[in-house]
């Protein structure tokens, strides 16, 4: 429901335009729409830990009771846990790297790239955190509000890059290519 809000309300406010009038938006929002699967599949384990009883299986971090793969199954859920958590970063951190290294990437499509990287950095040490302090209520709250927000501008990258630029933006990029001032593209746009 979260992710159709967020392409609802992205497709309103923006009008959908063709990816294929911005160069690159599609590998973005192909690799975007990745990583969002990939950050749904660690909210559900996280779901999967929690509901199994796994929260507190592993002491430590990054090893599950000083041991590479514990010999438990409640310990094995949360070492798969954490295993999805580092791809499900290593994807946030891919987009946003080529929301960055694509030339044609909407400003808009960078800022939210950028948005999900720094947030699943900032989950994974909240994650971390958390085992090490004993899971309090804060820390666990926190952990999965930062994952449900990773999750979300992952949805907005994917979103935006699959509808490409604004109407309003192509008409500015449109100008500047023909050698027209941006100002008298504005101003046709009132």
């Amino acid at each position: 429901i979260f992710a159709l809000l967020l392409r609802v309300t992205t497709v309103a406010f923006r009008g959908a335009a063709p990816a294929e009038s911005s160069p690159g938006a599609r590998p973005i929002a192909r690799e975007a729409t990745l990583a969002v699967a990939a950050v749904f599949v660690l909210l559900v384990s996280g779901g999967v830990v929690a509901g199994a009883g796994a929260t507190a299986a592993c002491g430590g971090f990054p090893l599950c009771n000083a041991r590479l793969w514990p010999n438990h199954l409640l310990g094995q859920i949360q070492m798969v846990h954490r295993l999805l958590a580092i791809a499900a970063g290593a994807g946030a951190m891919g987009v946003a790297s080529k929301a960055w290294r694509t030339t044609g990437a909407s400003s808009a499509v960078r800022i939210t790239a950028t948005l999900g990287g720094v947030l699943i950095v900032m989950q994974a040490v909240i994650g971390a955190l958390n085992v090490t302090r004993g899971f309090p209520p804060l820390l666990s709250g926190l952990h999965v509000a930062t994952t449900a927000a990773v999750w979300g501008s992952l949805v907005l990258t994917a979103s935006l890059a699959h509808l490409g630029p604004s109407p309003a933006h192509a008409g500015l990029a449109a100008a500047d290519e023909r050698g027209g001032a941006g100002e008298q593209a504005v101003e046709g746009h009132h």
